[in-house]
């Protein structure tokens, strides 16, 4: 990032410092402006000052109901932020969220997220980062739970096996069911029918186009215009933006669990482009999936044509003994081995009371992550697009 990039980032920090209406994370007095309040269906931390008039209102309404109307619940706070958004790491800020049938959620409750880190470059946005991240746990950690008592682990936000100050999760919900509480017009001028999914959500849209509206991701380019659902991915991963966000809590299945809602993206440097491959690029026309008895497997395409050779000799009878299936593809590559979540032990530090599968089941592990040379960044990315 250079200096004129950074000092646009400082003055539109200035600018958010300034706002009355929203609340910039790492503002000093950021904990004396906001309150937790219960609505019907979850918490929201809101401005003391929405939360003393809704009061006032409901007080008058109590005493003279004739003469006032119920008020409603007061708004979520807008919390505001400068960010990058993680290009690597649990990014799915694309239209379908990366959807898959095995993905464990119903299609139509996807909600594109993306981690919130310290803009790269900026070494005093970067304390202002850590500020506002330790406010928000803060804030999340002070959520009454009910019975008096207070939240111990915020999750959803946070990931409690990266370190402090990492980032905090974001996300936005792109379908709402027609009819609900979480919006007022069930009409998208047909947004939903042209929403872009993949091959393998696409059944799954079609499902719900009649019974759910698409609200599109507030985003916005660096000159002001909006980004097109299809482009998310483009335009947001790995850009520098001003974030203005909703802080949740949701008590699920009686387990705590907590959203940072977007509400608006508005992009301050644009994602850095794309490097440029160094791998061959006809190597994904060299793989293919092999589906096996118990699993499918990459195999490479040379191998699968010898197999299938040794196969119809079998079944003319030239072979005597069945040929053994392709081997697994061997990928190859230089990486760095990360320090989060670095499992490569013999025990996989496997803990009885903590772990969900059974000693004999252990898969040491360690996440790769790209290595930090400038000459080699193209190949991890490259490598990356191709597991995509």
């Amino acid at each position: 990032m250079n200096t004129r990039q950074q000092a646009e980032l400082e003055a539109h920090r200035t600018t958010l410092c300034a706002e009355s209406d929203d609340i910039y994370i790492a503002s000093q007095d950021f904990h004396d402006r906001l309150e937790w309040f219960e609505t019907q269906n979850c918490h929201i931390l809101a401005r003391k000052h929405d939360v003393l008039e809704y009061e006032r209102k409901h007080l008058e309404h109590a005493l003279d109901p004739r003469g006032s109307s119920q008020p409603p619940s007061p708004p979520a706070a807008n919390l505001t932020a400068i960010v990058q958004f993680d290009k690597y790491y649990r990014n799915f800020l694309t239209a379908d969220s990366g959807w898959t049938p095995r993905s464990g959620i119903p299609f139509a409750d996807i909600r594109p997220s993306a981690v919130a880190r310290p803009p790269p470059g900026a070494p005093a946005l970067a304390k202002y980062f850590q500020v506002g991240y330790d406010h928000i746990v803060e804030s999340m950690r002070a959520c009454p739970s009910g019975e008096g008592t207070t939240v111990l682990r915020p999750t959803g936000v946070i990931d409690p096996k990266k370190p402090e100050g990492f980032g905090f999760k974001v996300s936005h919900r792109v379908f709402v069911k027609k009819g609900s509480d979480d919006g007022d017009d069930d009409d998208d001028d047909g947004i939903i029918g042209t929403w872009p999914v993949g091959p393998q959500a696409a059944p799954e849209l079609e499902n719900i186009k009649w019974t759910h509206r698409a609200i599109p991701i507030p985003a916005f380019n660096i000159v002001g215009q909006a980004i097109p659902t299809a482009h998310y991915a483009t335009e947001l991963r790995g850009a520098t933006v001003s974030l203005k966000f909703h802080l949740k809590h949701w008590v699920i299945r009686n387990k705590h669990s907590f959203t940072a809602d977007i509400e608006s993206i508005q992009v301050l440097v644009a994602a850095p482009p794309p490097t440029p491959k160094k791998k061959a690029p006809d190597l994904p026309g060299r793989l293919q999936w092999l589906k096996f008895q118990e699993c499918d497997v990459v195999v490479g395409q040379e191998a699968v044509q010898e197999y299938e050779k040794a196969n119809a000799a079998y079944c003319q009878r030239q072979l005597k003994e069945l040929p053994s299936p392709p081997p697994a593809a061997i990928f190859s590559g230089i990486v760095r081995l990360s320090d989060q979540r670095y499992l490569m032990t013999a025990c996989s530090d496997w803990n009885p009371e903590t772990a969900p599968k059974k000693l004999a089941d252990l898969r040491p592990s360690a996440i790769a992550e790209d290595p930090g040379i400038k000459s080699l960044s193209g190949d991890f990315e490259a490598g990356w697009k191709i597991f995509e």
